[in-house]
């Protein structure tokens, strides 16, 4: 559902619309020439303006210099607006140097804020099973976003302890497929707190009665995925 009903011109040709525009803001930011041609912020505002609402989410597949990421930010300020964005940039330097930096400057002035992620190794084959060559992080990583719908900073991880949030501890038990078995012997690797703690392995061999008493769930490790 459109914010409004207005229409955008075929050409747009006053000098807030141009590349030398968008040259000229992304020089203010970086205080040198980092990317040709991007597109100018008030550009992607109009556009915006006409196609999203206030608590819209905005994808852009192909970030480079981060404008679209700016555009929202300062949209938002302007109209009290929640909208979101999703940047994908597959240049490893751009995507790092550029767009996430950029729109990491910007964010101080404007009261937003944003996480920058990077695309690891596939988990799931086109069946739908774990990928053989999976390694502990990514399947961490996998786990901790299920729980918690945050990413994983791997410093984060030690030993199979993966992570804290919300007063929850995750551990993973992965070495080899269907080799993963939660045992009394390993009750001593979790923290004592009265914390909830989620253990991943393959097996259990630990009664449920003690299980309540370390205010341990346990859960497979979901090694296949619905394909649809």
């Amino acid at each position: 559902m459109r914010t409004s009903e207005k229409l955008i011109r075929s050409i747009l040709s006053e000098k807030e619309y141009t590349s030398r525009r968008g040259t000229a803001i992304l020089e203010e930011i970086f205080g040198t020439k980092t990317f040709s041609f991007p597109k100018p912020v008030e550009l992607i505002k109009a556009f915006l303006k006409v196609a999203t609402n206030n608590d819209s989410i905005v994808l852009d597949s192909f970030a480079g210099s981060g404008t679209t990421g700016q555009a929202v930010l300062e949209l938002n300020k302007e109209d009290n607006g929640s909208r979101k964005f999703i940047l994908v940039e597959l240049e490893k330097d751009i995507a790092k140097n550029i767009t996430a930096e950029r729109v990491r400057r910007v964010s101080k002035n404007l009261n937003g804020s944003f996480e920058y992620c990077t695309l690891g190794n596939k988990l799931f084959d086109v069946e739908g099973a774990i990928d053989k060559e999976v390694e502990y992080a990514d399947l961490a990583n996998y786990i901790y976003f299920t729980e918690t719908q945050t990413n994983l900073e791997k410093k984060q991880i030690s030993g199979n302890f993966i992570g804290e949030h919300n007063e929850h501890y995750f551990y993973l038990l992965f070495k080899d497929k269907g080799q993963n078995t939660l045992t009394k012997s390993f009750l001593k690797n979790v923290v004592k707190n009265d914390h909830k703690k989620i253990i991943y392995a393959d097996f259990c061999t630990i009664p449920e009665d003690i299980l309540q008493v370390h205010n341990i769930t346990f859960k497979q490790i979901p090694y296949e995925v619905k394909v649809y």
